[in-house]
């Protein structure tokens, strides 16, 4: 009875594991309204579902299980009070596979 329960918890484990962090994105806003970038990145990531975010170049990135559309990621930069310059979704798990089964 014990080895199912760890194989269970295993395989939640396991699954939970391979479901993170689906999408990876890149933002740049217009202007930092005088703010530290990092501060900026804060207000605006209050909205978002994310993690493993850092910040290069001015250009915010990060990691997230939602998949988020330009108008989306527009409407929550707009909400924190700043403009959206540019939106990229840098890379999904289902591009990950593809390029994985062409190697």
């Amino acid at each position: 009875m014990n080895s199912k329960k760890q194989l269970l918890t295993s395989f939640i484990l396991g699954l939970s594991f391979f479901s993170f962090s689906q999408y990876e994105y890149s933002i740049e806003v217009e202007d930092f309204k005088n703010k530290n970038p990092k501060t900026v990145f804060d207000e605006v990531s209050h909205y978002l579902d994310d993690h493993s975010r850092y910040i290069k170049d001015g250009k915010f990135t990060f990691q997230s299980e939602s998949l988020y559309s330009l108008e989306k990621i527009n409407h929550i930069v707009n909400i924190s009070g700043y403009s959206l310059k540019n939106f990229t979704i840098l890379s999904t798990k289902e591009e990950e596979k593809l390029l994985e089964r062409k190697k």
